[in-house]
């Protein structure tokens, strides 16, 4: 089995949200000038972020990464998945977007549908998965060691992309290599306290529940983590000693997909 070769899930995100833009810009510049056109929010922006809500809403939980540690979080989050988040997403495209938008937004949705049913559906495959969960949850995920060394300069990274003034080549540098330095630092830490098959399975659900396609935008070999310009990356990115992580909507949408991940509370 191919597993996590394919670290789609974050670029996903960016394509989806590139679309979003353009959908909503052009959505904008049809409404210029109609006064009273009750139709003109129905696309904007806010009301894709809405299809976030449902899991957004685990971050309320005391400790959202305690959902992967039990069956009935982790039907949870199947269903919110296939049932609730990629629907939303669906429908928003084809009330808002183009057909290239409306194309795009459905290989990147069904792709998504298909790995989460395959892993949601197999019962041998959760089962495996919750022998290790436990260790996932309490030894690296909610640890504040994690947060400050993993997410943090992730979310740091991915903060201080500006979608209006950066070049299209530096904010997808910028993006992947946030992205493949949080895998590494998470693969690392769930390696030394959950051991070499902890992360195997670990790498498996994230695969399976949030996309195939980074592989094809950030492969690890073009954008390595240990390169020198991400390092000058992270470098530029971090946070001063005590605060928060710069947010825009990438960031957020980050953490709204994936909250039972990458716990922001401290």
């Amino acid at each position: 089995m191919k597993l996590f070769n394919h670290k789609l899930s974050i670029l996903s995100i960016l394509l989806v949200l590139l679309m979003i833009t353009e959908t909503t810009l052009a959505q904008k510049k049809r409404n210029r000038g109609r006064k009273g056109n009750k139709g003109s929010d129905q696309c904007h922006q806010k009301e894709v972020v809405k299809c976030f809500d449902k899991l957004h809403a685990f971050n309320k939980e005391d400790e959202p990464t305690s959902i992967l540690a039990t069956s009935q979080g982790l039907n949870r989050i199947c269903k919110t998945i296939k049932d609730d988040t990629m629907r939303c997403v669906k429908t928003y495209f084809k009330k808002c977007g183009t057909p290239l938008h409306r194309e795009i937004s459905d290989l990147v949705m069904d792709m998504v549908v298909h790995r989460v049913s395959r892993f949601c559906d197999n019962s041998q495959q959760k089962s495996r998965f919750l022998k290790h969960s436990p260790c996932f949850h309490s030894k690296v995920l909610r640890t504040t060691e994690f947060k400050k060394s993993c997410n943090t300069p992730f979310l740091s990274v991915v903060g201080k992309i500006d979608l209006h003034h950066l070049k299209a080549d530096d904010a997808h540098e910028s993006l992947c290599c946030g992205f493949n330095t949080w895998y590494d630092c998470t693969s690392s830490s769930i390696k030394n306290q959950c051991q070499s098959e902890g992360v195997r399975v670990f790498r498996e659900f994230h695969n399976s529940t949030l996309g195939p396609i980074t592989d094809i935008f950030c492969p690890a070999d073009v954008f390595p983590s240990s390169s020198s310009s991400c390092k000058k990356i992270h470098n530029n990115s971090k946070a001063k000693s005590g605060s928060k992580p710069p947010e825009n909507m990438i960031s957020k949408m980050i953490v709204n997909l994936a909250p039972f991940l990458i716990d922001t509370k401290n």
